[in-house]
């Protein structure tokens, strides 16, 4: 994770982003690897709002996905150990994850500035080779950027409330989140 972080702060630009998918989250390989690009703006989830769980771990509010919400307050090497501590925990938990790092609004509202968001999304697990249907739902999606796949006319007919649902349909259900909420709530109490 460490290695992740100092590579989310390789650009000055706050649209360079870095995403990895897990295993059976839609991994495009049977190996680890992190994606990077600069995005053409803002991705939703670098200002939603969040609310905290315990000490420094919080979660987006009213968004369609599931969202656990790290932020950079130190050294990368803290935040990389608590980016740890919540990944080691779902692979505990037999929960697959994505993982999105990008710059956006401070997790508490009170703070002002730009900080390093690190967001990780525990998903139902996908299993089998990735269909090319209208988009895979994986980390970037799962941000907030569609890759769209399909035709003109399909691009055309996709709404909001279609692909918010896809959103959703990807993470855990409420009740794995509760759970996982109590795990690592556990983690992170200061």
């Amino acid at each position: 994770a460490q290695l992740a972080i100092e590579m989310a702060l390789l650009s000055a630009s706050r649209h360079w982003v870095v995403a990895f998918n897990s295993l059976c989250a839609l991994a495009s390989v049977n190996h680890y690897h992190f994606h990077a690009y600069y995005s053409n703006g803002d991705l939703p989830t670098a200002n939603w709002p969040t609310k905290r769980i315990a000490g420094d771990l919080c979660e987006l509010t009213d968004y369609p996905a599931k969202v656990l919400a790290l932020q950079m307050r130190g050294s990368t090497e803290s935040l990389a150990r608590d980016v740890y501590r919540v990944t080691s925990t779902l692979v505990e938990m037999d929960t697959a994850h994505n993982l999105m790092m990008l710059r956006g609004k401070p997790l508490n509202p009170d703070e002002s500035g730009e900080v390093l968001r690190v967001l990780i999304y525990p998903r139902k697990k996908f299993f089998g080779a990735k269909e090319m249907r209208f988009f895979n739902v994986a980390a970037v999606e799962l941000s907030g950027h569609l890759v769209f796949y399909g035709t003109q006319d399909q691009f055309q007919e996709m709404t909001d409330e279609a692909a918010s649902q896809a959103l959703e349909e990807a993470t855990v259900v409420e009740s794995d989140m509760d759970r996982i909420r109590r795990r690592l709530a556990a983690e992170f109490i200061v």
